[in-house]
């Protein structure tokens, strides 16, 4: 594939933000409404300036930077992806069991995203954007090909008290043909 037609294929077009703006504004209103009915509920660590390395808030931003951008990327730069995708995966299950539990680990400090609303929402808008942009998943699979293995092959990530939950189900459930229910 030449350069133009790369280019064309997997630079988000100019009518994105346009598509996006529309598809997440039922979403967005939802989020602004829970905001004002409790707003602390869903609040994370405080947010710092500049982001803490590591953390929600610049591993968001390395990826919009990714994902978002306006030109033709490197591979390298598709390369970094499954493993900024694990680290905010790892850190929503820090964020999550500290608010189940109410005990914050040291990592806590790296939930720092401000409202977990928000950084939902921009993640929900990463996906549209390479749902809208059909060239850039292409490329992001074939130039990081852990993408396969985070997204088939890694297990769902299970909190503590779920797993807790589905061994006290499968314990009482009686095996039968069908084997054991999945969580």
């Amino acid at each position: 594939m030449s350069t133009l037609d790369r280019q064309s294929s997997s630079v988000p077009s100019p009518q994105l933000n346009e598509q996006l703006f529309v598809r997440l504004a039922d979403v967005q209103m939802a989020g602004m409404m829970k905001a004002m009915i409790n707003p602390e509920i869903f609040a994370t660590a405080r947010t710092g300036t500049p982001p803490i390395p590591g953390g929600m808030t610049d591993v968001m931003k390395r990826m919009k930077t990714i994902i978002m951008a306006q030109r033709v990327l490197r591979p390298e730069e598709y390369r970094q992806v499954p493993d900024l995708l694990r680290r905010m995966r790892h850190l929503l299950r820090v964020f999550y069991d500290a608010k189940i539990s109410g005990r914050r680990t040291d990592e806590f400090m790296y939930c720092d995203y401000g409202e977990i609303d928000d950084m939902g929402m921009d993640l929900h808008r990463l996906g549209l954007t390479l749902q809208y942009t059909p060239g850039r998943l292409r490329e992001l699979f074939e130039y990081a090909p852990e993408m396969d293995k985070f997204l088939l092959d890694e297990p769902i990530d299970l909190g503590d008290l779920r797993r807790r939950a589905f061994e006290r189900k499968c314990a009482n459930t009686p095996l039968s043909g069908a084997g054991h229910p999945t969580p």
